[in-house]
């Protein structure tokens, strides 16, 4: 079995994420990509642009400190509430859910952590249709818009993750290497 750090290495050469950038730019793409979010086909790049530079904002707490879970959770919630008061206009449900939200702010955490830039591991590890499925969530998480929901699928997948003595970034980590 491989280590937590060439399963880090690993995953960064896949993706070809090899700085700050190239992670932002693969956050993005990830968080949007098969992920229908728009009711008009306007202003996509500035939301892109915009998604980008509030994710970047709430991880620069990440850096130099452990985020205890209810800051992260918070985190999430201000990202889905300041895009969705910006662009609610061209988004459907005038909403950028909080699936998105958590992909996009898990994503960017564990390409930082990979990268080595966190103080320690991220809180949670980014949910999508592969990781949910391993943990026998069959939500959608381009659909999710409940924070009570996205609170159960952590729980749930922190009981699989527990269960090989793993924390959620390395049980998602070791689930993207074995994929």
């Amino acid at each position: 079995m491989k280590s937590i750090k060439e399963m880090q290495e690993s995953f960064l050469k896949e993706v070809k994420a090899s700085d700050e950038t190239s992670a932002q730019k693969n956050t993005v793409s990830a968080s949007f990509k098969r992920n229908k979010l728009y009711a008009k086909k306007e202003r996509q790049k500035e939301l892109g642009s915009a998604l980008k530079k509030q994710v970047e904002s709430m991880t620069t707490q990440y850096l130099d400190k452990l985020v205890d879970e209810a800051t992260h959770l918070e985190n999430i919630k201000k990202i889905s509430d300041n895009l969705s008061s910006s662009f609610g206009d061209v988004l459907i449900n005038k909403r950028l859910n909080i699936g998105t939200a958590q992909k996009a702010l898990n994503l960017y955490l564990k390409f930082l952590w990979c990268l080595g830039k966190l103080k320690g591991q991220p809180p949670h590890c980014p949910m999508d249709s592969i990781v949910l499925k391993k943990a026998r969530v069959y939500d959608a998480w381009t659909k999710c818009d409940s924070m009570d929901d996205y609170k159960k699928w952590v729980k749930k997948i922190k009981a699989n993750a527990d269960a090989k003595n793993l924390t959620l970034p390395e049980w998602e980590l070791e689930i993207w290497s074995n994929k």
